[in-house]
């Protein structure tokens, strides 16, 4: 009998569970509001040297260049803003190919992930001629996840 009473106390012990675990919280996703800086086309006939990319920066050496080549040709700094705090932003560029009919880029979505930042972007356009490179330009508060886009 004391060995069943033993044997039933020894497994309700390993039975329970222990509500002393901590575990991280899991971290919140959600869409990450952005600043638009500047949304248009480049018209140099492609000159400007850009490729179609998605650029990270985060930096005001790389912004400055980066501005710089956008008006090597045609100067189009129609942005809002060029003095970026990137200590507490980053900025996001995205850059289509050069088409000989007008096409727009639009990021139209940032959504934060445990581990990364899913960018959606939409080309939308055509049917007139024109040589043109559609980009879009974004910042968002600072960050260090990698990004996805789509």
């Amino acid at each position: 009998m004391k060995n069943c009473i033993f044997l039933l106390s020894l497994f309700l012990f390993i039975s329970c569970n222990n509500d002393d675990d901590v575990s991280e919280p899991e971290i919140q996703t959600g869409p990450i509001s952005f600043v638009e800086i500047g949304r248009g086309k480049l018209n140099g006939f492609g000159s400007e040297g850009i490729l179609k990319s998605n650029l990270i920066i985060d930096n005001s050496t790389d912004w400055i260049n980066l501005i710089n080549q956008m008006d090597s040709d045609v100067i189009i700094s129609r942005l809002t803003e060029t003095n970026i705090d990137f200590n507490n932003y980053t900025v996001i560029a995205v850059f289509d190919d050069v088409f000989t009919e007008v096409y727009f880029i639009e990021i139209t979505s940032m959504i934060e992930n445990q581990n990364d930042i899913t960018v959606t972007t939409v080309l939308d356009g055509g049917g007139f001629t024109a040589v043109s490179q559609p980009f879009h330009i974004v910042k968002i508060p600072k960050t260090t996840k990698p990004f996805v886009f789509l």
